[in-house]
């Protein structure tokens, strides 16, 4: 379960008003959180994702965390990206000045709640390289 949660200001409340659309949870009073939790199924992880403790586990991946902290990091890096993406791109598309979306991008705070997977062991597919006369 993935879990983010915007913290609001008020200087993004007053400039937001006309135009929520902006702030991607809506508006929503000073202090307040907004929570959003996604839950995804049928999905394939990202290796980064995933951690292992195992030396084989790491040497075999080279790309897995090697720490729950160092996945649950990638995340919160991942959604604080995507978060900004999207509140940058709206702000651009409302004709907001950059000065303006820079302050309310400063005034967002993103944090994320995510229990990555732990990888034991793995088995890497061996592929055969097939050529065509």
């Amino acid at each position: 379960m993935l879990m983010t949660r915007l913290l609001a200001d008020p200087f993004i409340i007053s400039l937001l008003a006309a135009i929520s659309t902006v702030f991607g949870c809506g508006v929503i009073p000073h202090g307040q959180e907004r929570t959003r939790t996604f839950s995804v199924s049928g999905f394939t992880l990202p290796v980064p994702m995933v951690y292992a403790t195992a030396a084989d586990v790491q040497t075999r991946v080279s790309d897995i965390a090697t720490s729950k902290e160092g996945a649950q990091t990638f995340v919160s890096r991942l959604v604080m990206q995507t978060v900004f993406y999207v509140l940058e791109s709206q702000a651009r598309s409302a004709l907001l000045p950059d000065a303006i979306i820079s302050s309310i991008l400063g005034q967002v705070e993103v944090k994320v709640t995510y229990e990555p997977m732990l990888c034991q062991k793995v088995v890497l597919a061996q592929w055969t390289k097939i050529s065509f006369l």
